[in-house]
């Protein structure tokens, strides 16, 4: 009776254990997942995998997480992620791509370091989706949206950050202090200074949107 006491313990430790592994199976987020494709270029475009290794970039490129991209001179990309998402960047833009997921549990992330991009978010997002467009400064985030950022720096070293919101809305958030605000669809914001991490009139500045270029 006592070692049938004794199986029936093991019996729902194992039965408890494997409930929680199959838990965190189902938080993992899988890199791998994520489809994302080269579907038009113009120039050169230089693409470096996480691993170190370079190539240039040609139609029906498929790009990983972690990999970082330089759209030089005269050039220009377009991207297509997940055959509903769209990414064009101008000449002398220079990003870097997160991209994970599981069904139903997607995380992207740009991460802007110079330049200017597009963004086309054509399906809305659910609460387990993210993207996010990052800066040194700001986090850009949307769930169903057509937005650009370009970074300007004056001749004095002082950084602009410039949204456009053409469709949806952006949730813009300043990283050194939390400090945010939501750009309507139609709005640009010029955010200066964006570094001192305050948002008043000198600093973040919402205007009627620029007029698309691509």
């Amino acid at each position: 009776m006592k070692k049938l006491n004794i199986l029936i313990v093991l019996s729902i430790i194992l039965t408890l254990f494997g409930c929680s592994n199959k838990n965190k199976e189902e938080d993992v987020i899988t890199p791998g997942y994520r489809t994302i494709i080269v579907s038009d270029f113009n120039g050169d475009v230089n693409v470096t995998r996480s691993e170190g290794d370079d190539l240039n970039a040609y139609e029906g490129l498929s790009l990983f997480d972690g990999d970082n991209v330089k759209v030089l001179d005269l050039s220009d990309l377009t991207l297509t992620v997940d055959s509903d998402k769209y990414l064009y960047a101008e000449e002398n833009t220079y990003f870097s791509l997160e991209a994970t997921g599981s069904e139903g549990k997607t995380r992207t992330r740009i991460h802007l370091e110079k330049g200017s991009i597009l963004c086309r978010v054509e399906k809305p997002l659910t609460e387990a989706e993210i993207f996010e467009v990052v800066t040194d400064t700001s986090t850009m985030s949307v769930r169903g949206t057509v937005f650009g950022i370009s970074i300007i720096e004056a001749e004095d070293g002082t950084v602009f950050e410039l949204v456009n919101v053409y469709d949806g809305k952006v949730y813009t958030n300043i990283d050194t202090t939390g400090a945010n605000a939501t750009i309507e669809p139609g709005q640009c914001a010029l955010i200066r200074d964006a570094k001192e991490g305050v948002y008043d009139k000198d600093v973040f500045v919402v205007g009627e949107a620029i007029t698309n270029e691509f």
